[in-house]
């Protein structure tokens, strides 16, 4: 899958993001789902044009 981000940081949350959805299960890690969001959208304002 290729990502169109600048950001490794927002790439590595996308990755964690897909694996809470898949598992149905909040990583406490990255600090549940909608936290991990939150986070790529600060790592790449152009993220959250795509959520």
């Amino acid at each position: 899958l290729e990502l169109s981000t600048p950001s490794n940081e927002c790439a590595k949350l996308f990755d964690g993001a897909l694996r809470q959805i898949v598992s149905w299960s909040d990583c406490e890690v990255l600090g549940g789902f909608i936290k991990t969001l939150e986070d790529m959208k600060a790592a790449d304002p152009k993220a959250g044009q795509f959520l």
